[in-house]
């Protein structure tokens, strides 16, 4: 299943001899007795989405959720994952003969089933460690089959910046 990056912050507090885990999306702190070596209560474990910072949208066609690109575990995505509400399950397309693998992308709908998706952040081969840098074009995403269709690309500014 498809799942978002959870994120825990970890303190000591010396006055209370504990460690403590918390995030704020959960209103209890877990605490962990150095004594006994046990937790208060049982969090989720840190899990790390393969698509951080992607893009999402309700489809207007049907009402699913789409995700676009996204980064995790050193990869770059050309991605689109659709949440399909009947089914209950999600599925994936592979767009990366369509658009560069990227994250931090600028989005906006552009009406008649469509969206805009600018720029972003990533590299050819979809690998963080080789040639990553900034995108500066513009595509059209289309609802009807979960395309991009390239309109134009900017030229490379004189002070790199991403979307």
């Amino acid at each position: 299943p498809y799942l978002n990056e959870l994120r825990h912050d970890i303190i000591y507090n010396k006055y209370t001899n504990e460690i403590w885990s918390y995030d704020f999306c959960n209103p209890e702190i877990s605490r962990f007795n150095l004594q006994t070596g046990k937790w208060s209560n049982d969090q989720p474990d840190m899990i790390l989405s393969d698509y951080g910072h992607h893009n999402k949208f309700i489809s207007p066609l049907d009402n699913s959720l789409v995700t676009i690109l996204g980064y995790g575990h050193y990869r770059y995505k050309s991605i689109v994952n659709i949440y399909d509400n009947a089914a209950n399950e999600w599925r994936q397309i592979d767009r990366s003969d369509q658009i560069t693998p990227r994250y931090l992308s600028g989005v906006g709908n552009l009406g008649d089933n469509k969206a805009l998706v600018f720029g972003g952040y990533g590299s050819h081969s979809g690998r963080q460690e080789i040639s990553p840098q900034s995108y500066y074009d513009l595509y059209v995403f289309d609802f009807t089959d979960y395309s991009f269709t390239p309109v134009w690309t900017l030229p490379e500014p004189e002070i790199p910046f991403v979307s």
